[in-house]
């Protein structure tokens, strides 16, 4: 019997258990900023077709995802690349008939197939809030109010904010704009937290409001 090796493949991550744990601290911590400001926790399939996470996915990101073949139907599967797609598509078809606006948070796992490098691999985990349904600029001021808010839970006291937003989309080119939502997201990645040595310091927050050009930084 040949010998099993146990080296990862490239990109992989093992959570040993104090690691495990600052990462459970971590999410747990921005949850409880989350419910205090209304978000609802969401949960999105891991794979799904390929075709069908391709629409909303930057061109980039979808050449990064990784894919198989399913047995059944002989569909290409993807795994998931981006969840922000996913919501979107979601709150415009099963949660279409829900008052709005509607506030969704999440921990999840995204997988890409790009280079590994220090802190970044191809699984690696985000916590993030998406705003749906709430006029500009209320919308904007409430995410970035609450990535304050889940920053100093975490116990920095001093940190930058990087804003960046999209222009405007016409009228039905994205599921949310097709149907005259304002969204704003909120993302962290986590595993940023983990692997620093000053862990909650690293934490920097990727904030982006479907609508209008903006680039600024907030101290």
């Amino acid at each position: 019997m040949k010998p099993v090796h146990a080296q990862l493949p490239r990109g992989a991550r093992l959570y040993l258990p104090d690691e495990a744990a600052r990462k459970r601290h971590v999410e747990s911590r921005l949850f409880d900023v989350f419910r205090r400001w209304g978000y609802r926790e969401i949960v999105t399939p891991t794979f799904e077709y390929a075709d069908v996470l391709a629409r909303g996915t930057d061109v980039g990101v979808q050449e990064n995802m990784f894919k198989l073949v399913d047995r059944e139907t002989g569909r290409m599967l993807a795994l998931r690349a981006d969840i922000t797609p996913q919501i979107a598509r979601i709150v415009a078809t099963r949660l279409r008939d829900e008052p709005k606006p509607l506030r969704l948070g999440y921990v999840t796992s995204i997988f890409r197939y790009d280079e590994p490098r220090v802190s970044h691999y191809r699984e690696f985990y985000q916590a993030g809030v998406e705003l749906i349904g709430l006029s500009k600029p209320e919308a904007e001021v409430e995410v970035i109010a609450m990535a304050i808010e889940g920053l100093r839970a975490l116990g920095l006291e001093r940190f930058q904010l990087d804003l960046g937003v999209q222009f405007e989309q016409p009228q039905g080119d994205g599921p949310l704009e097709a149907h005259g939502h304002a969204c704003a997201f909120l993302q962290v990645d986590l595993d940023l937290a983990v692997d620093a040595e000053r862990p909650f310091e690293a934490l920097i927050p990727r904030l982006g409001v479907l609508g209008r050009r903006l680039r600024g930084e907030a101290r």
